[in-house]
């Protein structure tokens, strides 16, 4: 797994046990922010905190903003910044005052960033992160004119200097008082939008996803119970949706043979759709197995996506993954399930999953004919 250097500046004082270092921590993170708090020190060493948007290209976060921003000035000259997105998924409430806390996955890169100056590539990133706020939607809006591009400065950030904490689960209360009488748990917490609201004068359709469609990670009210966890050899299995790394959910799909090539929105666009979304993770956070469930949640269920990565296969994982979902508290008195493979038959006919037994009860429709 690609590690992230330990530095005296990313090294954690406070929980080091919450600290990630690897890169796929730090790049799941930064994907599903949307907003970056930079700071830094401005002229007469007055100290400055400031929100902007921002998008990741392999290994740089690239800043934008206008030409005689302060933050963007200060950049360019060679100072240190330090900056950080913080994605908040839960309130904890505990027994006790002093324990309550919340669940996050935190962010802080450090380094010096350059300006980027050539015009290509100016366009390149500000494109980048236009789509990324909205996939596609470069393809109608108009792109920035010379003028545009010469106001606008673009710093770009390496991430090479970083770290990642990361806080989940329920409250940690002491043992004295886990008998006192106060409702204790966990409030699970998303970001959240309204439906587009067109200006006069729009034309054609809105985006096909949205910001409201991120929000999908906010579990229904029949659904607002802590997360159902369960431990499987050296990984961890869970239905949290928000420690999904869709980064690599994507990549291992869109070499699938049943889906190739499926682009990013897609794979968020299905797991927001879905009753159960699972992941498997390993003891450092690095994700290494999906699956998700299209149901009901009352007389049928449909088992998708189902995946585990090297070199995690061949160890009973994808057995577990299964199993988890056909056990899982929403699932376990579902009486139909169907899925289709082309080469893991043994595996599911261990969990119970046989050939249909009349075909001739069940029709499919195929790519819309």
């Amino acid at each position: 797994m690609d590690q992230l250097p330990v530095t005296d500046r990313t090294k954690l004082h406070r929980h080091p046990e919450r600290a990630r270092f690897d890169r796929a921590a730090l790049d799941a993170v930064l994907d599903q922010g949307l907003l970056v708090h930079v700071a830094f020190t401005g002229e007469g060493g007055q100290p400055f905190v400031l929100p902007t948007t921002y998008v990741r290209l392999q290994r740089t976060l690239y800043l934008h903003g206008a030409v005689a921003s302060r933050m963007l000035r200060a950049g360019s000259q060679g100072i240190d910044l330090c900056a950080t997105v913080t994605l908040l998924d839960g309130l904890v409430l505990a027994r006790s005052a002093y324990s309550h806390s919340m669940n996050y996955r935190c962010a802080v890169i450090v380094g010096r960033a350059h300006l980027v100056e050539e015009p290509s590539e100016k366009a390149r990133v500000l494109a980048a992160l236009v789509d990324r706020m909205i996939p596609g939607r470069m393809e109608t809006a108009r792109p920035p004119d010379a003028r545009e591009l010469k106001q606008t400065a673009v710093l770009a950030l390496p991430l090479e200097e970083a770290s990642v904490k990361v806080r989940t689960g329920p409250p940690l209360d002491a043992e004295s008082d886990r008998d006192w009488p106060a409702w204790a748990g966990v409030i699970p917490l998303a970001l959240s939008a309204g439906p587009p609201v067109p200006v006069p004068g729009a034309v054609g359709l809105p985006p096909a996803r949205t910001l409201a469609g991120a929000s999908a990670d906010a579990r229904p009210a029949d659904r607002a119970a802590a997360a159902v966890e369960r431990r499987f050899g050296d990984w961890s299995l869970s239905d949290d949706r928000s420690r999904i790394d869709f980064a690599r959910v994507t990549d291992w799909l869109a070499g699938s043979y049943w889906c190739p090539g499926i682009p990013r929105a897609l794979v968020e666009q299905g797991a927001r759709h879905s009753s159960l979304v699972v992941g498997a993770y390993a003891d450092d956070g690095g994700q290494v197995g999906y699956l998700r469930v299209v149901s009901d949640c009352t007389r049928f269920a449909n088992l998708m996506d189902v995946f585990v990565a090297e070199p995690a296969r061949r160890r009973g994982l994808g057995r577990a993954l299964v199993r988890f979902a056909l056990e899982h508290p929403a699932h376990r008195a579902i009486p139909r399930w169907q899925l289709g493979t082309r080469d893991a038959h043994g595996v599911y006919e261990r969990e119970g999953f046989r050939a249909v037994a009349f075909p001739e009860r069940f029709m499919e429709r195929v790519g819309g004919s």
